[in-house]
């Protein structure tokens, strides 16, 4: 007990951390209705600065604070400014992906700007041992956590204070409640949003520095501490700034104390990390209780979710399979290995296109199914001895239970609610199951033995391209699968629910049954592409299935299209690692690490100019170019018949009709 009680002091520190996120990230929502999922990786980059300006170049310790400060404060104003604002009406998966586009940019930078070198903690804070009054023998404990657990709980009463008692406060409470009130009132939302994206930022600027004096630094720290924050803002309801600080400092103490026993609980139950796993169990237990614990913004969405294509032409597969045969029979073999791994990408991606495109159930826990299908495929192969492909479609249906599981949530809860606990998911995954080295063996990872196939090797080294040939007939097959979805019953009823959930109830829909079977479908294609990359890598390493990977698939399958297939091809051809467009660059740094940089910003870029993706602006173009040619075509009078001075021009029958009036759309699909 003497132990448990002094671990738990000294989790006060990065509790105190904790706390200072969770004030930000509830700051930042009250003011703009925004979750910020790139609220991690703002503090990653006020860290970073801070450890750049103090310990790289000597400046002096206040000079790196304000310098650190003010960079998360000024990301956070400018995304806000440019991001957020012209989205301000937008659904919310519109503006969730907009934060993780940020978050995947952010995190991205960090190498290229300050080096793969790690950071120590650096030791700037008092670390005196202060004793306590209690304790036998006495406690103690550093006075650098003791400063930070303070400052969290000073912080969370001057903002108390702040929203309670200023005419700022109340106008944002005022906007929280009801934006156009707000508006009456003479209030203006977005200068409210933007002032509150300010202060949020800072906090977590704050949190970030204070952290360094704790941690050694990696780009992706504070991604993880994402969970421990919002589980700590779901118990103050997303309002109560106590609530949430005091929630926020005991899960810090909380895991310190875990921590002590996770060792001894793995070896009994076969299974690590539960001290992580602490922040998913009390996000799922909040959300279970209270249904809907995330308030949402009252606003009128004016605009609607990316439009679902009414069809996916066969030609257009067919075009996928000659262009396919036609790389893989032309290019040099250097170029099969790309292609692939941007094929199997596309699968991940069409895993998407099932659920948040067809369904706008809000995913982030797909290369969660992925590394579960790559796990059993790579278990069957080693164990089984079954042959190929068996241990692939076993990897595709392993992922189906863990689709239902997690589509169990979705019945109660959606919108954020729902991505927040997709996102506790994949976290709780890569810390329970892909940090297990019994499982996965971690670092030695998990040999598979080639492939063969009708007596063809499909060895992805010495036989790349037959073994890319087959990956190309997976993909159109499951791209086939999915494109047939959309025009069937089942398809129609997804798009029923996408766009009006208690509609498609009242008309008989099977809400239980649909949403189910949806995450069950996305899990087994996800699971499918997992065990084509486990066959691809040949030595699987499960460190790409981490919750960060299912954070950039989907702000990248946003980027590409998250609506059809031709936009999970086109994501998977531009922005995988490896794909085709990064080995045009090489295995340099602008391959590795601008491409994935490029890409955060782009998806950005898309959710406010063209939320249909790349594939629905180049087919935008091309409807706007084939409508220009028959405009022109119309004009222009026949050869025969040209007598510029005896006739009149021709009136353009076309442009002579009254317009047609817009007819309404169900899920983006038009319906006359």
């Amino acid at each position: 007990m003497h132990t448990d009680i002094y671990l738990a002091i000294a989790g006060l520190g990065s509790g105190g951390a904790i706390a200072l996120m969770t004030l930000g990230l509830v700051v930042i929502y009250r003011g703009s209705g925004v979750l910020n999922f790139a609220h991690g990786g703002i503090a990653t980059m006020a860290a970073y600065v801070f450890v750049r300006f103090y310990y790289n170049w000597g400046l002096p310790l206040a000079v790196g604070i304000v310098a650190g400060v003010a960079t998360a404060t000024i990301i956070g104003v400018l995304f806000q400014f440019l991001v957020v604002r012209p989205i301000a009406d937008a659904p919310v998966l519109t503006k969730i992906v907009a934060t993780l586009g940020l978050l995947v940019a952010l995190v991205n930078l960090v190498p290229p700007i300050f080096g793969n070198g790690l950071p120590p903690p650096l030791q700037f804070l008092p670390s005196q041992r202060l004793q306590l009054p209690f304790g036998s023998p006495p406690f103690d404990l550093g006075e650098d956590r003791l400063i930070i657990a303070l400052v969290a709980v000073v912080a969370a009463v001057a903002l108390w204070a702040l929203y309670r008692f200023t005419r700022f406060g109340v106008a944002t409470r005022a906007a929280t409640d009801n934006e156009r009130a707000a508006i009456l009132l003479g209030h203006s939302p977005q200068r409210l949003a933007l002032i509150n994206w300010a202060l949020g930022s800072a906090l977590a600027g704050c949190a970030g520095v204070l952290l360094a004096s704790l941690v050694q630094l990696t780009p992706g720290y504070y991604t993880e501490l994402l969970i421990p924050v919002i589980a700590a803002a779901l118990v103050g309801g997303f309002q109560s700034f106590g609530l949430a600080a005091a929630a926020a400092i005991i899960i810090g103490c909380a895991q310190a104390v875990l921590g002590l026993y996770q060792v001894s609980w793995q070896n009994v139950t076969g299974v690590p990390g539960w001290s992580e796993a602490l922040p998913f169990v009390i996000i799922a237990l909040v959300l279970a209780l209270r249904g809907r614990s995330i308030p949402e913004r009252a606003f009128m969405l004016n605009r609607p979710l990316p439009k679902v294509p009414t069809r996916q032409p066969m030609w257009s597969l067919a075009v996928m399979a000659v262009v396919g045969i036609a790389w893989y029979a032309l290019m040099p073999g250097s170029w099969d290995n790309p292609m692939t791994t941007s094929l199997i990408g596309a699968v991940v991606f069409l895993s998407f296109v099932v659920i948040v495109g067809y369904v706008g159930q809000i995913s982030l826990v797909q290369m969660g199914f992925a590394g579960v299908g790559a796990l059993a495929a790579a278990k069957v192969a080693a164990l089984s001895g079954f042959p190929f492909p068996v241990p692939l479609l076993v990897g595709a249906a392993a992922a189906v239970p863990l689709g239902l599981l997690i589509g169990l949530p979705a019945l109660r809860v959606r919108g954020i609610n729902l991505a927040v606990i997709t996102l506790g998911a994949a976290f709780t995954l890569e810390q329970m199951l892909f940090n297990d080295p019994s499982l996965t063996g971690l670092d030695t990872g998990l040999v598979v033995s080639a492939p063969t196939l009708f007596g063809i090797s499909l060895n992805s080294v010495t036989g790349a391209r037959a073994f890319g040939l087959f990956v190309l007939a997976v993909f159109l097959l499951a791209a086939l699968g999915v494109a047939l979805i959309r025009r069937s019953p089942l398809g129609m009823r997804f798009l029923a629910i996408r766009a009006n959930e208690r509609g498609a109830a009242a008309a008989g829909i099977s809400i239980v049954r649909t949403k189910l079977v949806a995450f069950a479908l996305a899990g087994a294609i996800a699971g499918l592409a997992g065990g084509l990359m486990a066959y691809q890598a040949l030595n699987v390493s499960f460190a790409e299935f981490t919750t960060l990977a299912s954070i950039t698939y989907l702000s990248l399958a946003y980027l590409g299209g998250i609506t059809s297939v031709g936009g999970a091809l086109t994501a998977g051809i531009l922005v995988v690692s490896g794909g085709v467009v990064s080995n045009l660059f090489g295995t340099g740094t602008f391959s590795t690490t601008w491409i994935p940089v490029l890409a955060g910003l782009g998806t950005m870029q898309i959710v406010v100019t063209q939320p249909e993706g790349l594939v629905g602006t180049n087919a935008a173009l091309l409807r706007g170019a084939l409508r220009a040619l028959r405009r022109r075509a119309g004009r222009a009078p026949a050869p025969e018949a040209r007598e510029p001075e005896a006739q009149a021009p021709v009136p353009n029958v076309r442009e002579a009709q009254a317009p047609v009036p817009e007819a309404k759309t169900i899920g983006g699909t038009r319906h006359g």
